[in-house]
């Protein structure tokens, strides 16, 4: 396996989910900020309120499996998907968003969300699903005006490529 092994699954991730939340699918914005980042990422939506698309992994595991008399090590790593964007937050005067504007700002989210996982899906089934498995897709905030995201997909680290 190259040296650059892991952030060639995180550039892969991120190209598919680009492609997975592209405004022509979700009608939404396309991600202005796409990124890996070594470890949760410091959320930047800008002065304009943009949306951000990012990928990392977590911690490296590893797997013994008995072949016979030989134990092989198989490493494994969780990677993270995340899309975030501006939500509707309380108004200066003190007053929530309408239900309207919640719920508008909920469609946004949950299309990104169904787009990026079935997307996610074919990703993984090009892979060889024996060596991807899916943890849950979990809603991201919403905090200090910014909502989303995020899906954990935890990937065996062989050689046979991202």
């Amino acid at each position: 396996m190259p040296a650059d092994y892991l952030q060639l699954i995180c550039v892969d991730l991120l190209g598919a989910s680009a492609i997975a939340l592209d405004v022509t699918r979700t009608g939404n914005p396309n991600p202005v900020r796409q990124l890996v980042t070594h470890g949760e990422p410091v959320w930047d939506l800008g002065d304009h309120c943009e949306s951000q698309l990012a990928v990392w992994h977590g911690p490296i595991l590893h797997r013994q499996v008995a072949q016979g008399r030989v134990c092989q090590i198989l490493p494994l790593s969780t990677f993270y998907v995340e899309i975030v964007r501006c939500v509707p937050v309380q108004r200066d005067d003190g007053s929530a968003p309408s239900p309207d504007v919640l719920t508008d700002s909920a469609d946004e989210l949950n299309r990104d969300a169904w787009s990026l996982l079935t997307d996610l899906y074919v990703w993984a089934a090009d892979r060889g699903c024996d060596e991807i498995d899916f943890g849950p897709a979990e809603t991201v905030g919403p905090l200090g005006g910014i909502g989303g995201w995020r899906v954990a997909i935890t990937v065996s680290l062989n050689d046979s490529g991202p």
